[in-house]
């Protein structure tokens, strides 16, 4: 506890005095390769101990660095770009495993129908933890402007920016949540020349969608729906997407003071977060309201609204010390 609090004190104040000198850090052209000249690799049936390992080492960052608390989470993102060498590496150098290994698999294996539930369930587990990963890795490459921007991560217009390594090309956050989780090009909520749509060489129709993702994706931001500490796995998601379904309607709260809950009474109002009564709004129940009765039985037709969506960064002041989780799934390959 000591290291962690001389680190905090110092390390913090260090953010602070080279804040304004540092700048956003993205791909350039020629980092950004094409899936088409994709490295050789591994059939993912050959996989299963490397798979293991590299998902071990992103738990391992998510024990120290999710700061869970009472509905909602915290991230404490300094352990990613500290310049203590020990505490670095342990943490950061765990996520470049992950991140690594990831960068060589071919998504053309985790896209596309499954044959079973529990492969499904495994590939949806794989694109939710990519997802909140590089989440993390681009917020520990620009931390100080995103700290410093009214509209945290959401000021450096990132979602659609070819940020995520897999297979020999680049992902962006909006094509992994749109283009795979939510199959929204299949499902005729965008075209295929959008942004959100996988590339040519990608595009398929994948079977991984359900509205309970919006419960387990995190865009590092106040109002966005906790980041578990444990990672998904085809064992355990089913059980995660159900408490944090259930969560995020009843105690779920942002991840910044005050805290407010994301289903909250407003004179004769419940006003709920955007992501269900807006932005994703086609993904949840046609009847919204009904939908929510379970968690509220209260609410009449008439008094549901939504807040404002809270951008500031979901930053946690120290690390984890409590005990973590271990990686764990079936492999059904």
């Amino acid at each position: 506890m000591k290291k962690f609090k001389i680190l905090k004190i110092f390390g913090l104040g260090l953010m602070f005095a080279l804040g304004a000198c540092r700048e956003t850090r993205f791909p350039t052209q020629s980092e950004v390769q094409d899936f088409e000249s994709q490295p050789n690799s591994r059939p993912l049936a050959e996989m299963k101990d490397s798979w293991t390992q590299a998902h071990q080492a992103l738990q391992t960052v998510f024990n120290q660095i999710v700061i869970e608390d009472s509905g909602y989470s915290q991230v404490f993102y300094n352990a990613l770009i500290s310049s203590d060498p020990h505490f670095r590496e342990s943490a950061s150098g765990a996520l470049k495993t992950y991140l690594d290994f990831v960068s060589g698999l071919n998504p053309r294996e985790l896209l596309g129908p499954s044959p079973n539930e529990v492969v499904r369930n495994f590939k949806k587990a794989f694109w939710i933890n990519f997802y909140n990963a590089c989440v993390i890795d681009t917020v520990a490459k620009n931390f100080f402007a995103i700290q410093s921007d009214s509209e945290g991560i959401n000021g450096l217009n990132i979602w659609d920016r070819p940020l995520c390594a897999i297979g020999g090309g680049r992902l962006s956050l909006n094509q992994i949540e749109n283009g795979v989780l939510r199959n929204a090009e299949s499902r005729k909520l965008i075209s295929p020349s959008d942004l959100r749509a996988l590339p040519p060489s990608l595009k398929t129709d994948t079977d991984v969608f359900e509205h309970r993702i919006h419960f387990a994706l995190n865009c590092a931001s106040g109002s966005c729906p906790r980041l578990s500490r444990q990672v998904f796995s085809d064992t355990n998601i089913e059980a995660q997407l159900a408490e944090l379904e259930s969560e995020f309607w009843t105690s779920g709260r942002e991840a910044v003071s005050p805290h407010r809950l994301q289903a909250r009474v407003s004179g004769d109002k419940l006003l709920i977060n955007p992501i269900a009564i807006d932005w994703y709004r086609v993904d949840f129940p046609k009847d919204l309201v009904e939908y929510l009765r379970p968690f509220h039985p209260e609410l009449r037709p008439d008094s549901l609204g939504e807040f404002t969506y809270n951008w500031s960064p979901n930053l946690a002041s120290e690390a984890n010390e409590s005990a973590g989780f271990e990686y764990q799934e079936s492999w059904p390959f």
